[in-house]
Parts: C-alpha cells; sequence; structure tokens
C-alpha cells in the first residue's frame, strides 16, 4: 500500500470506565511553565523528572489518561512506537509517585511529538468555520483527512488542529498486536473534537 493510501487514526485517551481511583493528577504544575506538548514543536528546555500522584491500587495503561491530559506512555509504549520506526517523539523522565512521594514507577515518560503535517481536508470535513482565515480548524463535527499531503509519517500533529494526535494503521496494528493499552484508535469519520 503507498504512504498516500495508508489510512490514519486519531489517538485519544481511553480512561477506565470501572476505576475506582482518580486518574494521575501532576504533582507540581511549574515543572512544566511555558511548554506545550501539543503544539507538534520541539522542546528545548531541560526539564526536571515531571511527577504525577497517583492511587498506589490504580490500574495503569500504557498510554495513560491524566490530569492535565499530557501525553504520558510507559516504557512498552516508547519501546513498541520505536520498534515501527517512529523517531519524531522526545521522552521526558515522569515519575509515578504516592501523595507522599514514594515513587512507584519510574519507566513512563512525558512524550512530545515533534511534526505537524497540514492534511485536514477544508472542504470535505465539516466544523466551526470561525477560525479559518487563520487556518485553524475549530470544533470540528466530522474529520475528512487529505491522505495526499501525508509524506509517509507514522505519528504526527494535524497542522489545522495540533491537539489532534494522528497515527498510521500499520502503527495502530503494531500496537495493538503487542497488546499497548490506553488508546482509543478513532477513525477520521467518527472523531468529534
Amino acid at each position: 500500500m503507498r504512504d498516500d493510501q495508508e489510512k490514519y487514526y486519531v489517538w485519544e485517551f481511553i480512561p477506565l470506565d470501572s476505576e475506582r481511583h482518580p486518574p494521575p493528577m501532576l504533582a507540581r504544575v511549574g515543572d512544566l511553565k511555558g511548554q506545550d506538548f501539543e503544539a507538534g514543536r520541539s522542546i528545548t528546555a531541560d526539564l526536571p523528572r515531571v511527577d504525577f500522584i497517583v492511587h498506589p491500587q490504580r490500574t495503569l495503561l500504557d498510554y495513560q489518561l491524566n490530569v492535565p491530559g499530557l501525553p504520558l506512555v510507559s516504557g512498552a509504549l516508547l519501546e513498541a512506537l520505536a520498534g515501527e520506526g517512529v523517531d519524531n517523539i522526545e521522552y521526558f523522565a515522569a515519575g509515578l509517585v504516592t501523595k507522599a512521594g514514594k515513587v512507584l514507577r519510574d519507566d513512563y515518560r512525558l512524550a512530545n511529538v515533534v511534526g505537524t503535517v497540514a492534511c485536514f481536508d477544508w472542504d470535505k470535513s465539516k466544523y466551526d468555520e470561525r477560525y479559518r482565515a487563520r487556518g485553524v480548524a475549530g470544533r470540528i463535527e466530522e474529520l475528512v483527512l487529505d491522505t495526499r499531503k501525508i509524506d509517509g509519517q507514522r505519528l504526527f500533529r494535524m497542522a489545522e488542529a495540533p491537539r489532534i494526535l494522528l497515527g498510521a494503521d500499520g502503527v495502530r496494528r503494531a500496537l495493538e498486536s503487542r497488546g499497548i493499552r490506553g488508546i482509543a484508535f478513532t477513525e477520521p469519520a467518527d472523531y468529534e473534537g
């Protein structure tokens, strides 16, 4: 299959519906002041380890929902992405700790996906058009991608709405075959956001 024909999915967090414990919460907001993990740009700051407070009995996923919604990935997901040739991610040390600061896990990382692709189909998508003059797709009701503009990228942010993370079908299949948990691979037509 040629790259311009490959299927792409929106990556979203999967919360555990039956979870009794709240998602991990950022311990010190100041650690990330001024850093944007959703812009698709490199983060040049030297970040300290970023800790997330987590209940010791919480079930953890490989792509872990957290407050404030940063891309928090397990070592298994990091390894799986590298194995699929995804090489445009910057990783920063993260710890999962108790309220008292005891480290429960230190194999998680904050992931910053570097790179955007302008692949939003302005004519076929349904969206709030108020920001189109600025090249920004507002609230999206129906997402259609122009895959001809995607030049083989495996994982990237959509330039017109950088909050949206897109991954190639081959990456999705590989992660699912490895049992990676926590990512909802949403068909673009089914995405609303």
